[in-house]
This record gives C-alpha cells, sequence and structure tokens, in this order.
C-alpha cells in the first residue's frame, strides 16, 4: 500500500511537469542547459530563498500537528492526513491556479509602478478565488460525513474512523477560506518583491499554531489541532494584509466587502438547498452508501447550481469570467453549452 502511495505522489509530480512543458513546447519553448550566471538569475535566487519558508508554511505547521497528534491516539495522524489531503483538493485545484495566473500581472502592474492597476488585478483574483473557497468549506461543513464515508469508509476504515474524521474535515473547512486568502497575499508581497515578509509572518504563525495546539489538543483532542491550524491562517492572513496596505494603500480590504456580502447571500442560499436535500435523502428511507452517493453525486451538482444562480442574479463581478469557465469545464466533460 505504501508502494501504491509513493508512486501516486511520483505519478502527479510526473504530470505536473509534463502539463505544462507541453504547453510550453506549443508556444516554440525549447530547452537548453545555461550555466552562465547572470544578475536576474542571482536576484532570483535572492528573492527565492526566503520565499520557500513563507510559501511552506502551511506544510510546516501540519507536520508539527502530526507530529503532536502522535501523542494523542493511534488514530488522530490518520485522522489529520485524510482530512488535509481532501481539503488539498479545493486549494490546488482553484487557488493555487487563480494565484499563480494572477501573479505575473500583478508583478508587472508592481515592475511598471501601476498600483492602481496592480490593486485592480490583485481584488480580481482574491474575488474569484472567495466564490470558490467560501462556498466550497460550507459544503464540506454540512457534507463532510457523507463524503469521508464513500470516500474511505472502506475495508479497516470502519465507521468510528468516519465518526472521528468527519469533524476534523468540518473544522479544517472552515479554514479553507483563509488559507486561499493567505496564498494571494503571499503572491502580492512577491509582486512587490518582499519575501522577507511572509517570512516573518510564517515564524510568528508558526509559533501561533505550536502554542494553540498544545493547548487546544488538551481539551479537544485531534479536533483541537484542527482549529489551532484555523487560529493561526487567521493570524497570517491579517498580518501579511496589514502589511500588504501599507505598502500599497489601494490593496484595502474593503474594496471587496461588497463581493464578500454577495457571496455569502448566495453561500447562505446554497446552505439551505443542501440541508433541505439532505432532510430529503433521510426520509427516502435509502442504504447508507446509495444515501452517500446521492449526497455526493447529487446534492453537489444541485447546490453549485443553486449557487452560480443566486450569484448570477445578484450580479457578481467577474461573472462572464465564471461563466465562461464553466463553459468550458462542460464542454470538457462532452456536454454541448450554447453562450449567447
Amino acid at each position: 500500500k505504501m508502494g501504491w502511495l509513493c508512486g501516486g505522489v511520483l505519478l502527479g509530480g510526473l504530470l505536473q511537469l509534463l502539463i505544462p512543458w507541453r504547453v510550453l513546447r506549443r508556444e516554440g519553448w525549447q530547452p537548453k542547459w545555461d550555466t552562465r550566471p547572470s544578475a536576474r538569475l542571482w536576484e532570483m535566487l535572492r528573492l527565492m530563498a526566503p520565499g520557500i519558508l513563507g510559501t511552506a508554511i502551511y506544510q510546516i505547521n501540519f507536520l508539527v500537528s502530526r507530529s503532536l497528534a502522535f501523542s494523542l491516539n493511534e488514530s488522530a495522524v490518520s485522522v489529520l492526513t485524510l482530512a488535509n489531503r481532501i481539503m488539498e483538493v479545493p486549494q490546488g485545484i482553484f487557488t493555487v491556479s487563480v494565484a499563480t495566473v494572477v501573479f505575473p500581472l500583478i508583478a508587472t502592474f508592481a515592475a511598471r509602478g501601476e498600483m492602481e492597476n496592480l490593486a485592480g488585478a490583485y481584488w480580481k483574483g482574491m474575488r474569484l478565488i472567495c466564490i470558490v473557497t467560501v462556498p466550497a468549506a460550507v459544503g464540506f461543513l454540512l457534507l463532510s460525513e457523507p463524503i469521508v464515508r464513500l470516500l474511505f469508509q472502506h475495508g479497516a476504515f470502519g465507521a468510528e474512523d468516519t465518526r472521528q474524521t468527519a469533524p476534523v474535515l468540518a473544522i479544517m473547512a472552515l479554514g479553507l477560506p483563509l488559507y486561499s486568502w493567505v496564498t494571494q497575499s503571499i503572491r502580492g508581497c512577491y509582486s512587490l518583491k518582499d519575501t522577507v515578509t511572509p517570512v516573518k509572518v510564517a515564524a510568528i504563525c508558526f509559533a501561533i499554531n505550536l502554542a494553540a495546539s498544545v493547548l487546544l489538543m488538551r481539551w479537544f483532542s485531534t479536533e483541537g489541532l484542527a482549529w489551532a491550524g484555523n487560529v493561526a491562517i487567521a493570524f497570517q492572513a491579517v498580518l501579511l494584509q496589514v502589511a500588504l496596505v501599507r505598502k500599497v494603500p489601494n490593496l484595502h480590504a474593503r474594496v471587496l466587502l461588497p463581493s464578500l456580502g454577495k457571496i455569502a447571500v448566495a453561500t447562505a442560499a446554497m446552505a439551505l438547498a443542501i440541508v433541505a436535500a439532505r432532510v430529503g435523502v433521510a426520509r427516502a428511507g435509502l442504504a447508507l452508501r446509495v444515501a452517500d452517493v446521492a449526497a455526493v453525486a447529487g446534492i453537489i451538482p444541485s447546490a453549485v447550481a443553486v449557487y452560480g444562480a443566486c450569484l448570477w442574479a445578484l450580479r457578481i463581478e467577474e461573472r462572464e469570467e465564471l461563466a465562461g469557465l464553466a463553459v468550458k469545464m462542460l464542454g470538457r466533460l462532452g456536454i454541448p453549452v450554447g453562450r449567447r
């Protein structure tokens, strides 16, 4: 089993390399070795060195949580790892993708000194991230148990393991928008060639996570470790935002408040739809496995449709980009969609 796990990690890393390689080759890029030193290369290395720690703080904090989990019980490490793996799906697919696309744009504006344009591009990316991660967090919160049961409750993984993992996933889900916010904020600092601030903030949040973990795990066991991670990421989000505003006043978060209000309304409507659908599934008297499939394969797409319709009705910014993304994804699934 460990061999398959390691093989999956290697295969994922290989695909992560080959997919952009293929796209770059289409653009005419030809790989070649060039060992000649240059001022730009040394500048990149100088900026990258502290940046690695700032970007990796999430994984560092998670390793701390895993290390502390060994002292709780035999299943705590597995519970944390499985919940974290589920949470990495929306982060990797949506948050990192948006932040990666936005970063070259805001870096270009920063190099030109066009701070107003930088702020516009930055908040556009942040808005898209929030549009995805806020409802995703609520969805994980409300559907954590059927998701865990459907994915993992097989063989040695029993009902008690699901009972322990689902609450941890729900708690971690509450921090998903904050993790996404931090990812974008770090890119904002990097666009200004500031790789030191994220490291300083990461060091502070590492200490906060360690202290909160030691304290909360005594009262809430494994769930306390998940809460500690949320506390640390909340501090990191606030500190990074304050640092960005000091450098670029146009990056004040109040710009995002109208959009967050619309997202909150649409998410509330989606949550009501999920609760109503779960009540309906429960009353249908379905077998447990069938009910879980209905919850994941049926309720989730329906909830997404309700959420999207509400956002469209509220005239959320970037709705055209979202519509284009939806059409593209449906097209890849072989579902033709016409746009007006």
